[in-house]
């Protein structure tokens, strides 16, 4: 998305801690209420920014390994 919206590639600039290399894409996705894309691994680093509603999240440094996330301040 940020190749077309210019407001969706100002979200980059949050991320200007990290070297361009790491840096491919912002992707934005769209669930209906209780839907899913289940639980799955990332073979790279994500950030999730949720937009509205409210989504259970969890992270794992391995599989099996549960962590909660906790709520941060908006900016």
């Amino acid at each position: 998305m940020d190749h077309w919206v210019p407001d969706v590639h100002s979200l980059l600039d949050y991320f200007d801690f990290l070297p361009s290399w790491q840096l491919e894409d912002i992707m934005i996705s769209y669930a209906i209420d209780g839907g899913s894309v289940g639980p799955h691994y990332d073979h790279f680093d994500v950030f999730l920014i949720q937009a509205e509603g409210r989504r259970q999240k969890a992270l794992a440094s391995r599989p099996g390994l549960r962590c909660q996330l906790t709520k941060t301040e908006k900016h």
